[in-house]
């Protein structure tokens, strides 16, 4: 097979979790009682958005609260990302990585953490030259944060800090890296990719440091994006990258499903997430955000107008409300693009250029 390297592959990917006493944590499946009526309960929320904002032609990290902007500072005159948020106890979370110039390509140098809007220090293993940090979770006061780092000469290594402290996932063997986490109890899942020059790019999940293979059925580079649990099932959402195009692809306990779709060189799977027994994906089909509920899609016209491209970064559902951020293409920019059960809910001006990577929803 044809190796596909990937650096920063589509929109950059993201996954947090909602909590249900006030911050409803429901993306790990933490509902106890199955909730079978998905009808939308009205609700007051905090909407919490992370990504890239360009200035000045420079990436730049920000996170929006209810649309109020908050650049986030670091040192070096140099680009960076955001990646992810996570909110607890009023708390903000975001996890990047400060660039090696200040070129928009993607040339990571020092994984981040900002915690409202302050560097936290995250360890880095002796001689480490690059690191990048993809993905946060707040549990029981712990903050996980998922990424990888590299040694002169080796392969990135997948890596999990624990309150700023490294814990290695894989061995160094094989390119690895990590796109998001997911903590119940005291377990901790993550889920990313190695990439083997024999065989090409091998999606999988690992619990407690135990990897699982996930399923491929048509010998394609799988790249996850994120990891549900629900019920004691582990879910995955993902892409296929095969010689026709692009697929959305999803798997449960390591089993493989492809949603339908035409091969498009942007399809994209983004984001799931779990409510009561629903599963729902976010992703995006030939340049259009897309979100389904147990596979079926809810055929949302989420874009009125499908000649403008447009794409889905993140999803996350509360009391059967969907919302989802993104962006939409506008002249030369792109606006920043929150929408609630298919409808537009918040979106940015049109002289702006944003790249949502994260969302978070803190019910009121």
């Amino acid at each position: 097979m044809k190796r596909v390297m990937i650096g920063g592959i589509g929109p950059l990917l993201k996954f947090a979790l909602i909590g249900y006493s006030f911050v409803l944590m429901m993306a790990c499946g933490k509902d106890k009682d199955p909730v079978v009526d998905v009808t939308p309960e009205p609700i007051e929320v905090d909407v919490y958005v992370t990504g890239i904002k360009k200035v000045a032609g420079i990436n730049r990290p920000f996170y929006h609260k209810n649309g109020e902007e908050h650049m986030l500072p670091y040192n070096g005159n140099v680009s960076a990302t955001a990646n992810d948020i996570f909110v607890s106890e009023g708390n903000v979370y975001v996890v990047g990585f400060i660039n090696s110039d200040l070129t928009w390509q993607y040339l990571p140098r020092t994984a981040v953490l900002w915690k409202n809007g302050v560097i936290q220090n995250l360890e880095m293993p002796r001689s480490t030259i690059r690191s990048e940090a993809r993905a946060v979770f707040v549990s029981d006061n712990n903050v996980y944060v998922a990424g990888r780092h590299q040694k002169p000469k080796g392969n990135w290594v997948a890596c999990i800090w624990k309150n700023g402290k490294v814990m290695d996932v894989t061995d160094g063997s094989n390119m690895a890296r990590l796109y998001d986490i997911c903590v119940l109890g005291n377990d901790i899942y993550a889920v990313g990719y190695e990439i083997n020059d024999e065989i090409g790019t091998q999606g999988k999940y690992w619990k407690n440091g135990k990897a699982t293979l996930l399923e491929n059925k048509h010998a394609e580079n799988i790249v996850p994006n994120q990891i549900s649990i629900l019920g004691g099932d582990i879910y995955v959402i993902g892409t296929g990258f095969g010689g026709e195009g692009q697929t959305v692809q999803y798997w449960k306990n390591g089993k493989q499903s492809i949603l339908p779709s035409k091969p498009a060189p942007v399809n994209y799977g983004q984001a799931i997430t779990t409510e009561g027994n629903n599963i729902f994906i976010g992703g995006t089909l030939d340049n259009q955000p897309t979100v389904w509920r147990n596979a079926a899609s809810l055929n949302w016209s989420i874009n009125s107008d499908p000649s403008i491209d447009a794409e889905l970064s993140d999803m996350k559902v509360l009391r059967g409300n969907v919302f989802a951020t993104g962006w939409r293409k506008s002249g030369k920019g792109r606006i920043l693009w929150v929408w609630k059960n298919g409808k537009e809910y918040f979106s940015s001006e049109t002289d702006t250029h944003y790249t949502p990577t994260g969302l978070f929803i803190v019910g009121r």
